[in-house]
């Protein structure tokens, strides 16, 4: 306090503006369009005209004219699509080939061209089977299939369960004109494998097709002995076993053909015959067929009548009238045993093991027996 007054100090800061200043205009043209100056002067490319002009707090200060000229922007898109699919390219949707052109306003208020190009290329079209039937016997598993359209660069085989059979458990590729070979071992069992195949396109690839291969059993289970066409036992089709039976002629079923055997006319030369096997699992799995070749004793000739019964159990005494030497045969035509007798009315035991058999005198078959 001094003289009786207080006195306080304070700090006060003023900032000045910058009293030189100018006043500067920015103005945007496209290329191609024109500007003019404050002087009349037309000016078609970037240009910074200076003049003297009193700024806002009435100062003399230099200003200027900012003329900024844009290009138009262009724009290339390469794009490609599968047949029957869509691109959607600047709010449009497109499905055909060809070169399109979509026309925008930049920020600078100039014009901005895109251009697409679309290739659209065809579907891959492949026609395969989708089951495939082959024999037991034979040694290569072939896939045929039909290429229709579209690019086909590799096809891939998933051999599936067939690999543990084959001993190859990784996946066989082959070429676009290659024939498509899955090798088979000799004791694959019959029955359904499925496979994957791929048909690889680096443009538009397939889903993946199943396919199965029906493995049948092969021709050589089945025998023909003159008119009597008949599946071979276990011991002689390998070791194979079955429970039930059904033939087929022409691929139609036989009504009533349901034993391990069929009896078949000449009327039906150069037919076709297999048999479909119920497996002890109850699976079903056929024969490859075989062409009936003619008998050569017709079944008129064979007389059921000095032989009786015809079924039996194994061992049991058939009886037999008017022959004194007999020979019994399996349908393989080997020698099972052979009786003779001078008695007019005799008997002979059946063969120990279940089949058909052929009983032969010194001149024909004179009677079939079935031992149960």
């Amino acid at each position: 306090m001094s003289n009786g007054v207080c006195q306080d100090t304070a700090l006060i800061e003023i900032e000045l503006p910058d009293l030189s200043a100018g006043n500067d205009t920015y103005i945007d043209k496209c290329m191609g369009e024109s500007y003019t100056l404050p002087t009349g002067m037309e000016v078609t490319q970037d240009t910074v005209y200076t003049y003297d002009d009193k700024n806002q707090y009435g100062c003399e200060a230099a200003s200027h004219i900012f003329v900024r000229f844009h290009k138009q922007k262009t724009d290339t898109v390469d794009a490609a699509v599968c047949e029957g699919e869509t691109y959607d390219f600047e709010g449009e949707t497109y499905t055909m080939a060809g070169q399109y052109t979509a026309r925008l306003v930049s920020a600078a208020g100039c014009d901005s061209l895109r251009t697409l190009n679309l290739t659209v290329y065809p579907k891959l079209i492949v026609d395969v089977q989708d089951t495939i039937p082959l024999c037991a016997d034979e040694t290569a598993l072939l896939i045929p299939y039909d290429h229709k359209q579209g690019r086909l660069d590799s096809v891939e085989v998933y051999p599936g369960n067939i690999r543990v059979s084959t001993g190859k458990d990784s996946v066989y590729t082959f070429l676009p004109d290659e024939e498509i070979r899955i090798p088979l071992p000799s004791d694959i069992p019959p029955q359904d494998y499925p496979l994957t195949v791929s048909f690889l396109s680096s443009e538009c690839p397939m889903e993946p097709v199943r396919i199965v291969a029906r493995i049948r059993y092969a021709a050589s289970v089945i025998e023909q002995k003159n008119d009597l066409i008949a599946l071979l036992n276990a011991d002689y089709n390998g070791g194979f076993s079955w429970s039930g039976y059904q033939w087929y002629c022409n691929g139609t079923p036989v009504p009533g053909a349901e034993t391990s055997y069929i009896v078949v006319g000449d009327e039906h030369l150069g037919d076709e015959y297999y048999c479909l096997l119920t497996r002890e699992d109850g699976t079903l799995v056929s024969t490859c067929p075989i062409t009936y070749a003619g008998g050569k004793t017709p079944i008129e000739n064979v007389t059921d009548r000095r032989v009786y019964p015809t079924l039996v159990s194994a061992g049991e005494n058939l009886h037999i009238v008017g022959e004194t030497a007999i020979t019994i045969v399996d349908v393989l035509g080997n020698q099972v045993a052979a009786f003779r007798s001078q008695e007019e009315h005799w008997t002979f035991p059946a063969p120990a093991r279940s089949g058909l058999y052929f009983i032969l005198n010194t001149r024909q078959i004179i009677a079939r027996i079935i031992v149960h």
